[in-house]
């Protein structure tokens, strides 16, 4: 898992712009394939291979032996990946992920609403029901909760004119 940190750091930034398939090898024999579209990129290193994938809405998806990361842009998590509702008429923005490994899936949706904090708060206290713990700091809310494998939490900022809502849900494989 090493060499697929600074790899990937550097095939995200050679599939920027890319406009004909270029092949990078160290001199330890890692190896970097960009896709002539720049919309893939093959990653080979001695502790295994990994595969990146690019949308033209700024999405992308790393596939490796540890499991699958996909991150990016809009449109990256539904609600029924993500296991609770998203906030009546909240707007995604970017930041919203989906990863899965061999211990389970992690999903995280980043949400904005001109609603007010305890409004918010009150929505997901109405669908989840009583958070296990909770942290409240002026217009700002984290709530936890925790039912059988499954670890939910709801974090919510107050900005200048807006919500954010950030939604993260743990899921471990039995």
């Amino acid at each position: 898992m090493k060499n697929y940190v600074w790899l990937l750091s550097i095939a995200i930034v050679l599939a920027v712009g890319c406009d004909k398939k270029s092949v990078y090898i160290d001199d330890k024999g890692n190896q970097v394939n960009v896709a002539a579209d720049g919309k893939s990129v093959d990653v080979k290193t001695a502790d295994g291979d990994a595969k990146m994938k690019f949308d033209e809405s700024g999405n992308f998806e790393i596939q490796g032996p540890d499991g699958k990361v996909a991150a990016g842009g809009v449109g990256m998590v539904s609600e029924a990946q993500l296991g609770v509702p998203f906030y009546p008429d909240s707007k995604e923005l970017a930041g919203s992920m989906s990863m899965q490994t061999d211990e389970g899936e992690n999903v995280v949706s980043v949400r904005e609403t001109s609603d007010s904090p305890d409004k918010v708060k009150a929505f997901y206290e109405s669908k989840l029901g009583k958070p296990t713990g909770t942290v409240v700091s002026g217009d700002s809310f984290f709530g936890n909760w925790d039912s059988g494998g499954r670890v939910t939490t709801v974090m919510v900022t107050k900005a200048e004119k807006s919500t954010t809502i950030t939604i993260t849900n743990l899921r471990k494989k039995k």
